[in-house]
């Protein structure tokens, strides 16, 4: 596995909740650290030792690549390089695998904190025993070749698929997802609210200028056509939907979440009921939600 390592740093604490706060949360540092400065120059001159006072500890994160990095990435590396991370108290670093299978392994090897990865992949990984849970949804790709590791090229052609599965045929679309280990989401929301807060404003730059945000990510592929990807990415960037009106960024259904285990449990790509499990993923982290 080879990395594009990318690390940013914080001063600071941030408040985490919805839009907007972050900001607040640096501006609160801020007054809190010239305070410090006016209290220690008082005590200084009242002759009583002055003691350090040290900054809080940067949370040093990996983010692993389920493949190569795509317009499903830009809003990760527009918040590296625009400082929303840094501002989040995350220092990142950005890995890849060749493909989500290897990044979910990854994942609950707990060699990585986060992985983007597909939804069929992240279900049959469950299937598999490993808990792992989706906290963010960056958006949809055709249902393709991503399911062939389940058996072979026959088995899971389109029309094998479309017999096993029924009247309801196979799904056009699939979510790429953002993954954290269940036990990863129980412990550690605080600094999933902060990414996600991160991810969120990135997004909206992204959505206002995508070209900026293709350079970020081609940037990271070292491909020898940089032009002609640049361009794709570009499209790809400007064709992501807006989130609903109402819904923050990442936003996940039920719905969309029981039909697509349905299906694949129904097709024979899955061992075990989904729904005898319990919930691949939650919104818990995103923006505004669960505080």
């Amino acid at each position: 596995m080879t990395g594009a390592r990318v690390t940013v740093g914080r001063v600071g604490r941030v408040t985490v909740g919805r839009v907007g706060r972050v900001m607040a949360g640096r501006w609160c540092w801020a007054a809190r650290a010239i305070g410090l400065a006016a209290a220690a120059s008082l005590l200084c001159a009242c002759g009583v030792k002055q003691e350090a006072v040290k900054a809080p500890a940067v949370r040093l994160f990996s983010v692993t690549l389920g493949g190569a990095p795509n317009a499903f990435d830009g809003a990760l590396y527009s918040a590296i390089a625009h400082g929303q991370l840094h501002a989040a108290g995350l220092s990142v670093t950005v890995l890849q695998a060749p493909a989500s299978a290897q990044a979910l392994q990854e994942l609950a090897a707990g060699t990585t904190d986060m992985a983007v990865a597909d939804q069929s992949q992240l279900l049959l990984a469950r299937d598999q025993g490993l808990r792992l849970v989706a906290i963010a949804a960056l958006g949809e790709q055709p249902l393709g070749a991503q399911l062939e590791h389940a058996g072979s090229a026959a088995e899971t052609s389109e029309a094998a698929l479309a017999k096993r599965a029924g009247s309801g045929g196979i799904p056009a679309t699939e979510d790429v997802v953002l993954v954290v280990r269940v036990r990863q989401a129980e412990d550690e929301g605080e600094n999933l609210r902060a990414f996600m807060q991160a991810l969120t404003d990135a997004f909206a730059e992204v959505r206002t200028d995508p070209a900026q945000a293709a350079a970020l990510v081609v940037a990271a592929t070292h491909t020898r056509h940089p032009r002609a990807q640049g361009q794709a990415i570009t499209r790809a960037l400007s064709a992501l939907p807006a989130p609903t009106s109402g819904a923050p960024y990442g936003y996940q259904t039920a719905t969309s979440w029981e039909a697509f285990a349905r299906w694949m449990y129904v097709a024979g790509l899955l061992h075990t009921d989904p729904t005898s499990l319990s919930q691949p993923y939650t919104d818990e982290y995103l923006a505004g939600q669960g505080v």
